[in-house]
């Protein structure tokens, strides 16, 4: 029988399981500090061809999503993101829970595009009403079209010539970056996006995310996020088998 309700009907690839088998057997120091965390982010930083990423791997997508934002906005910032948006349909409202509004654009395709932003950043009077901070998009949407090079290159030039930081949803990632008519890469993905993440979870791995941060603005003291919201765990072998 085949279900198709959600990702993880099926197991993870025997591969990883013989990969965690193996890591369990060696004792390590804790809370990211291990060898097979270093080894994974350095992995992701060649992949992405920028040593200076900063890569943090958590447990799913909904706590990647609720520790970028509430990092990277002031209680005053909201979020623009598509109707369709994960967080706006799935997450139990995560996003709102830390405070931050989600301000929608409706849209065909499920993607956003500089056209769809402008009406959203169109406030008055200032200080009445929420800044618009952060595009939230995901790659592919959930209704699974996917993002080109030139799509998400022109969103990007304008997020940056309105203050807009860009953020991208890769809960199934690899399945936009291997479908047939992607033309985006990886290290694409990581020099147009101020942040990120990998999808694992869905993707055939056990578990885990890899939240990546490519704006150095944004890198310093997110460990301090990381630790006070609670992913920050004590061995991480039980994901890092998984990249």
């Amino acid at each position: 029988m085949y279900l198709f309700t959600n990702d993880y009907s099926e197991g993870c690839h025997p591969a990883i399981l013989a990969a965690l088998t193996q890591s369990n057997r060696s004792q390590q120091p804790g809370y990211g500090a291990d060898t097979f965390t270093a080894q994974a982010i350095a992995l992701l930083q060649a992949q992405l061809a920028d040593p200076t990423a900063d890569i943090h791997l958590v447990a799913g997508g909904t706590s990647a999503n609720l520790l970028a934002m509430a990092a990277f906005l002031k209680p005053f910032e909201s979020v623009l993101a598509a109707q369709t948006g994960h967080i706006c349909v799935h997450e139990a409202g995560a996003i709102e829970a830390t405070g931050h509004k989600i301000e929608v654009a409706a849209t065909a395709d499920g993607k956003l595009r500089p056209a769809d932003l402008a009406p959203l950043l169109a406030k008055s009077p200032p200080f009445h009403t929420v800044r618009p901070r952060l595009v939230y998009v995901s790659n592919p949407t959930e209704i699974g079209t996917i993002y080109s090079r030139q799509e998400l290159t022109d969103l990007s030039a304008y997020c940056q010539a309105n203050g807009l930081l860009l953020y991208l949803d890769g809960a199934r990632l690899p399945m936009a970056l291997t479908a047939a008519t992607n033309d985006l890469t990886l290290a694409d993905i990581g020099r147009l996006t101020d942040a990120f993440y990998l999808g694992g979870t869905k993707c055939g791995a056990l578990l885990g995310e890899a939240l990546v941060i490519t704006n150095p603005a944004l890198q310093p003291d997110f460990k301090y996020h990381l630790k006070q919201r609670g992913p920050c765990f004590p061995r991480a072998g039980c994901w890092v088998s998984s990249f």
